[in-house]
């Protein structure tokens, strides 16, 4: 039972951290999509690219913090 749980937690703490850096990863190339001077960008592409890049990294704080509590959690488990 114990070894169950914590094999399900350390696969929980792989994937959330695996899918925060895709976000960091993603949001990176959003906010260089604003930073590069184009023309053509209306206002509302460049708030929906900013609004998603924001997005992206609040996610991925909260991803990271998820897994700061998983990695507590796990370690009162192996204790």
């Amino acid at each position: 039972m114990e070894l169950d749980k914590v094999k399900d937690l350390q696969a929980k703490i792989a994937d959330f951290k695996r899918f925060a850096f895709i976000l960091i990863a993603v949001s990176v190339f959003l906010y260089i999509g604003v930073l590069i001077p184009n023309e053509g960008k209306t206002s509302l592409q460049m708030y929906t690219l900013m609004g998603t890049t924001v997005m992206f990294l609040s996610t991925a704080f909260i991803l990271f913090k998820t897994v700061i509590s998983y990695k507590r959690e796990l370690n009162q488990l192996e204790d």
